[in-house]
């Protein structure tokens, strides 16, 4: 038996050497919720706790002793409390924000939202991608938006995330690091990992090259030197030879498993996002360093720094869904330069663009700093058009952003205001310099997309076709693949702690 409760609010108990993190109102953390418990192993000696320090950010959760943990916590009954019938605004609840289908972007250290569902994706996150995350609402709604089913194989939809946000054991770390290339890197998040590789796992071990998940370390190196390419699948973009990045574009039907394993992998650093085992509706973006080979110079190793999706066909046409840098690699203006690439790219489909709403704190934050750069850089290149007048038709022609997000970020610039019943745009060329000069001293322009070196085109046929001849070779593929799996597994084969989602083939 157990002395702590899951669910439950406990006063902390912490060394004098040790002080307790600061909650959103800059004061040090008094509480904690518990939100599992471990029996006591070899390793540890006793019952742990995995607790949430109230009012902090969920990426300080972690597992403690009860030695740190007080008395039940008590709700001072002076204290107004009236909070829709609440007694304790502090009371342990399933619904903190959870799973709303929000759109998230990424910061360059973090993830700041899911239409910007990612870690570093934009320029201004901390040093951590989690807060990003995205929903993507369109697919869920046209598909029924399973969030509550299991993991089971009467599934229509293999939900990856099946459990949903109020399930408590999605609350709980199970994987408290992952080896990811030359990094070991601290999780933030709950990621549903099949069993047993998802099991309280205390290190994952990823191959960077393909996302493919294993138990042990030996298994991991084996599986690396068997590679023929060390680089994402798919048609690359982007190259930079200048920054040594590069960008490749995967169709989610056309390379299933990578795509599924990379969502799995971003889920670890993305507390709202939803995933899907059917990736067939979404194009990935995964953004690389790369370096020769030594043992062939015509080669070259790309290792994944972040990523973006979007949805195929989008009836909002948002071009970003969900983006992460992953966490060594935050705040080197990857963010930034996935979100540029998400508006080069709706430049070329001669289309206006937006991240999926609504965005996260984080992710405002970041777009509205791009926003405010590319508006400002276009009117300051452009100060006069052949009419005499800049319009918001043009501005938003040539930077590819919504009208809405436009006059937004305008507005909150005070560039914008009402003239005979009209909102007009309002500045002087001493506003457009000043407010340029900003980003011109934080070198902000170098880390952006460039579009001399971006060679994406639309594929001829567009995204949709798929030869069925294809379509069935890969499934006798994957069926020979299974079987020689299995017939390696029942051996007692080395390679067996090698897993990969189960597949669902669509002919289309």
């Amino acid at each position: 038996m157990t002395d702590k409760a899951v669910g439950k609010i406990y006063n902390i108990l912490l060394p004098s050497q040790q002080n307790a993190p600061l909650t959103t109102k800059s004061l040090p953390a008094t509480k904690v919720e518990v939100l599992g418990i471990r029996p006591a192993s070899s390793t540890t000696g006793q019952i742990q706790y995995f607790i949430h320090y109230i009012d902090t950010d969920k990426r300080l959760d972690r597992w403690i002793g009860s030695e740190y943990i007080g008395e039940v916590h008590v709700a001072d009954p002076t204290k107004n409390t009236s909070r829709r019938g609440s007694s304790d605004p502090h009371q342990p609840s399933n619904n903190r924000g959870r799973g709303r289908g929000r759109a998230r972007t990424g910061g360059e250290g973090g993830e700041s939202g899911r239409s910007s569902g990612g870690g570093s994706g934009s320029s201004s996150s901390s040093s951590s991608s989690s807060s990003h995350s995205h929903s993507h609402s369109s697919r869920n709604h046209s598909r029924g938006g399973n969030r509550g089913g299991g993991h089971g194989h009467s599934s229509p939809i293999r939900s990856v995330h099946a459990h949903g946000h109020h399930d408590p054991k999605t609350k709980v770390r199970n994987v408290s690091t992952v080896q990811f290339g030359k990094y070991n890197i601290d999780t933030w998040y709950y990621s549903p990992y099949p069993n047993p590789y998802g099991a309280m796992v205390e290190t994952l071990y990823i191959c960077e090259f393909t996302f493919k998940y294993m138990l042990k370390k030996s298994t991991l190196k084996k599986h690396v030197s068997a590679l023929k390419d060390r680089k994402p699948p798919g048609r690359q973009i982007y190259d930079d030879p200048n920054r040594k990045i590069a960008a490749f574009e995967m169709i989610g039907r056309e390379h299933r498993v990578y795509c599924q394993n990379l969502c799995l992998f971003a889920k670890l650093f993305i507390e709202h996002k939803t995933l899907y085992y059917d990736a067939d509706p979404f194009l990935f973006y995964v953004l690389t360093e790369y370096e020769t080979d030594p043992n062939n110079k015509e080669k070259q190793i790309h290792h994944p720094v972040g990523y973006y999706s979007k949805e195929i066909h989008s009836a909002e046409d948002y071009n970003l869904a969900c983006i992460l840098t992953y966490p060594p690699f935050q705040r080197n203006g990857y963010g930034r330069f996935l979100m540029s690439l998400s508006y080069e790219i709706s430049k070329r489909e001669q289309k206006l663009g937006s991240p999926e709403k609504p965005l996260s704190d984080l992710g405002k934050l970041s777009y509205r700093s791009y926003w405010q750069y590319v508006l400002l850089k276009y009117i300051y290149e452009n100060p006069n058009t052949s009419t005499g007048q800049l319009t918001l038709d043009n501005l938003c022609n040539q930077t590819a952003i919504k009208p809405e997000d436009a006059i937004s970020t305008l507005q909150h610039m005070s560039m914008v205001r009402q003239w005979k019943g009209q909102l007009v745009l309002y500045f002087t060329r001493q506003d457009i310099t000043e407010r340029l000069n900003k980003y011109t001293v934080r070198s902000y322009g170098k880390k952006v997309c460039i579009d001399q070196y971006l060679t994406w085109t639309m594929p001829e046929n567009g995204y949709d076709v798929v030869e069925d001849e294809e379509l069935e070779k890969e499934e006798m593929d994957d069926k020979k693949s299974g079987a020689k799996e299995e017939s390696e597994t029942e051996k007692g084969n080395s390679h067996s702690d090698v897993a990969e989602p189960p597949q669902k083939k669509v002919k289309r």
